[in-house]
């Protein structure tokens, strides 16, 4: 009875610390960086960040292109790929990034979204597989994002991506909280609250959302979730996860003294 007493407790305890892993990654759009290069004047940035929690990945993202001169960039039409050195291609890994425009502009599009891959998915599977790869600093192969990219020549933009960090943040439910701490622009709003916040809070940038009408891969799925997040402090202590194997000695330990 004390031994069960005890295995409740611990799984308490692991549900009050598991925490959400988020991987951080920007990058800058442009014609040059297409395989091969075009030239055109179209040019941008995106924010990124891949939310792991329970086996599945969360995508949230926003990103801005600018003199698109009547290009219609729309949803199908922005993917990720990789990972891959600059100036090469892959379609090992692709996936759709879904978005919401909120420009009125035909020249400038700004946009965000939200993509989920489910845990059982190949293209989970593939992610877990490479994003220990990509998230550090020391690695030359790195996803990139396609605009219109039917085929890599018809592109009119590609971004590769660079890692800038992990953030560990408290579960609160879900894992769809995303912080971006490379955007300049702020919003007053935050859909949760982090017991781990400090009095000095950052607004993301990133709003997430999906659009419900394109599912062009049936192993994604997109999960609208709206409004922006206050990011955690990463240095707070009560962030970090305790490790399974650790309670489990412990509680063997008190088990057999007991």
């Amino acid at each position: 009875m004390r031994f069960a007493t005890y295995i409740l407790i611990l799984f308490t305890i692991l549900k009050c610390v598991y925490s959400d892993e988020v991987n951080m990654f920007s990058g800058n759009f442009g014609g040059q960086y297409l395989t091969p290069a075009a030239a055109n004047p179209v040019s941008g940035k995106i924010d990124l960040n891949i939310t792991k929690l329970d086996g599945e990945f969360t995508f949230n993202y926003n990103f801005s292109l600018k003199n698109l001169a009547g290009r219609t960039v729309a949803n199908g039409d922005v993917t990720i790929h990789g990972p891959t050195k600059v100036g090469q291609s892959s379609d090992s890994f692709k996936i759709p990034l879904s978005f919401t425009n909120t420009s009125a502009s035909a020249n400038v599009l700004e946009a965000y979204g939200t993509t989920k891959l489910k845990f059982n998915s190949k293209e989970a599977m593939q992610l877990g597989a490479v994003l220990p790869t990509v998230t550090t600093n020391t690695t030359d192969q790195q996803f990139y994002v396609l605009i219109n990219p039917f085929t890599e020549k018809s592109a009119i933009g590609r971004a590769q991506l660079v890692f800038q960090t992990i953030d560990n943040e408290k579960d609160n439910g879900g894992g769809d909280n995303p912080s971006s701490e490379s955007s300049g622009s702020t919003d007053s709003n935050s859909t949760t609250s982090s017991s781990t916040s400090t009095s000095s809070t950052e607004d993301s940038s990133f709003a997430v959302s999906e659009s419900s009408d394109n599912t062009p891969d049936p192993q994604v799925s997109e999960t609208p979730v709206a409004g922006n997040e206050t990011s955690s402090d990463s240095s707070d202590a009560s962030s970090i996860s305790i490790p399974l194997f650790g309670l489990l000695s412990v509680v063997s330990l008190v088990s057999l003294l007991i």
